[in-house]
């Protein structure tokens, strides 16, 4: 049997941490979608750990490379606001970058 022959709801990617060293996550993963993800983003397969059918992939993931968040969850009221200032801002560039224009042959790009 090869990775191939799973079906797409018998793929799988686990995620753990042992207790006793929190400096790391092991990841298995017998999705080849996730396995060329994980090594395209130069995380280290585990030399150590095989499957024994040949199915999967053992990795080890640094625990600073992991990170766990809520969502945040924004009302219109904060969207409208934030949309707001980020157009006062932005009038307020424009403006002020319109008092010092360029001279001709000057360079914008710094």
């Amino acid at each position: 049997m090869k990775i191939s022959d799973l079906g797409l709801d018998e793929r799988e990617i686990h995620i753990s941490q042992s207790a006793d060293d929190r400096s790391v996550f092991t990841i298995f993963c017998d999705d080849p979608v996730w396995i060329e993800r994980l090594k395209k983003l130069g995380i280290q397969e585990d030399p150590e750990r095989r499957t024994a059918d040949g199915l999967g992939k053992y990795f080890i993931l640094p625990a600073n490379q992991l990170t766990i968040r809520k969502k945040r969850i924004v009302s219109e009221e904060e969207r409208e606001r934030k949309r707001e200032q980020a157009s006062r801002i932005f009038q307020q560039h424009r403006s002020s970058a319109s008092e010092f224009p360029l001279s001709a042959g000057e360079d914008a790009s710094l």
